[in-house]
């Protein structure tokens, strides 16, 4: 046997021996082990009612890899508010010197799967809590399980965060709120291609969810001075020329953006905006040119916004 064997089977023991207290009392009230339910082999009453039970050994095993196969095993939907309250726990207990270390992204995962309103207010505060990191990208993804009105705004300004974005995505794709949509419509313009695919499940299932909240432009009540095209617009389109005060740009631009699969995003949404304040009150008049691809047709559209005094 080599050195490297030994020292496997010494760390084998360890584990085991960690591990034995946990079993003990699962098999004394009749629960299967904990790799039985790691493996789903059992029913959802003898699952649920081992959760109190591996929920507290998890702050009193000794070695990582223990706490780590508890976790795993908690990561069920199965494990519902029973184990909420107790990962919330965990995850600041990870941050503030305790004398074991829980893996918040870990934590992070169990909270995606078993997140309700009960604990909405520590969970959004994680979730905004940069401090966090990338660790909490999956406590994002918990978010969208919230009824709490605040979730669909909290994860909409999330998608401004990197380090949690796809975990934003996430939680929009599960909650699916309308309001969402101009939003994710800007990262059809993302230059890393699966933010562009979960953006574009995201939206799929908003529009699934609310058909026809998004109606084209020309039917919108927001307007701008004038939109046109140097080509001809795809057939079924025309042009169209409408006016707005300076705070409703923003938001008209963002509506155009859910319009346009490609080519018309947040960059160009900043572009638009930092050309009309230079323009201050004058009557000045300021032209964009943008390819895109517009109901899967490649074309140019050409935004001009003119200034009016009064």
């Amino acid at each position: 046997m080599t050195d490297t064997d030994e020292i496997q089977e010494q760390l084998q023991r360890q584990f085991m021996a960690d591990l034995h207290p946990v079993e003990e009392e699962l098999k004394s009230i009749g629960l299967p082990s904990v790799a039985d339910l790691h493996s789903r082999h059992v029913s959802r009453i003898k699952y649920k009612a081992a959760i109190p039970i591996l929920v507290r050994w998890l702050f009193d095993v000794k070695l990582d890899r223990t706490r780590s196969m508890l976790l795993r095993v908690l990561q069920d939907p199965w494990a519902g508010p029973e184990a909420a309250r107790p990962m919330i726990q965990a995850f600041h207990m990870s941050e503030v010197g305790q004398p074991f270390y829980l893996r918040k992204w870990e934590i992070g995962a169990i909270l995606d799967y078993v997140a309700n309103d009960s604990i909405a207010d520590d969970l959004i505060a994680i979730a905004e809590d940069k401090t966090h990191g990338r660790d909490r990208i999956m406590a994002v993804s918990g978010v969208g399980r919230l009824k709490d009105p605040r979730a669909a705004g909290a994860l909409i300004e999330l998608l401004n965060d990197p380090d949690v974005l796809l975990g934003a995505i996430s939680g929009l794709h599960k909650l699916a709120p309308a309001e969402a949509r101009p939003h994710l419509a800007l990262l059809m313009n993302h230059k890393e291609p699966w933010v562009r695919r979960q953006a574009q499940k995201a939206i799929n299932k908003i529009d699934k969810k609310h058909p026809g909240v998004y109606p084209p432009l020309v039917q919108r009540q927001h307007q701008i001075n004038a939109v046109g095209l140097k080509q001809p617009l795809p057939s079924g389109h025309k042009e169209t020329s409408t006016g707005c005060d300076f705070e409703d740009l923003e938001p008209l631009l963002i509506d155009l953006a859910a319009l346009i699969s490609l080519g018309f995003g947040k960059s160009e949404i900043e572009q638009v905006l930092a050309g009309v304040q230079e323009l201050e009150d004058t009557r000045g008049r300021i032209a964009y040119d943008f390819p895109i691809n517009y109901d899967g047709q490649q074309t140019t559209v050409r935004l001009v916004i003119r200034m009016k005094n009064g």
